[in-house]
């Protein structure tokens, strides 16, 4: 049964539904972009989806973030578009903040508009960038706007995505 903003809602009439979206984006097609960067086609337009990366207490190809989004296609390109500022390139944001901090490059006091155009930090961003580009990801269709945002903390918790678990998923207030 799929729900609409129109009818009425219910934690348990969201909450219910959670385990039958997790099956059906763990049965989806493992997607990727072909040779050219170019996304697939059929996506659908609304939904959640996941990147497959390398876990840090996981291992390799294993989930590493989960988003949601009205515009599944555009904002799977965003991610991994070279143009991309920090709001619509966020995942590769975190990651590029991640590989810099290794070198010894922080963003300390600075706002994220300011520390994407540090010389220093952008090639870590644009790497970021081009490395979500090659990561493998799959999408489940949720056009409701409340199952969508249930949705994405819940897969996000089960599948182990959030920072304490070694994945990439923030829910912090910004």
């Amino acid at each position: 049964m799929t729900t609409t903003n129109e009818s009425l809602q219910t934690w348990e009439s969201v909450s219910e539904r959670m385990p039958e979206l997790l099956k059906e984006l763990r049965c989806s097609d493992l997607l990727r972009r072909d040779s050219r960067g170019w996304l697939p086609k059929d996506l659908p337009k609304k939904g959640v989806y996941v990147f497959y990366g390398h876990h840090k207490f996981r291992g390799p190809d294993k989930p590493i973030y989960v988003g949601r989004t009205d515009r599944v296609h555009d904002r799977l390109r965003e991610h991994g578009q070279h143009k991309a500022t920090h709001n619509k390139a966020t995942f590769a944001f975190i990651l590029a903040e991640e590989e810099a901090a290794k070198c010894e490059i922080v963003r300390g006091s600075r706002s994220r508009n300011d520390f994407q155009n540090d010389m220093e930090f952008k090639p870590f961003f644009y790497a970021a960038k081009m490395r979500i580009r090659d990561m493998d990801f799959r999408v489940v269709e949720i056009p409701d706007p409340i199952e969508q945002a249930v949705f994405e903390v819940y897969a996000a918790l089960v599948l182990e995505t959030t920072v304490p678990q070694g994945g990439y998923n923030d829910f912090s207030n910004h």
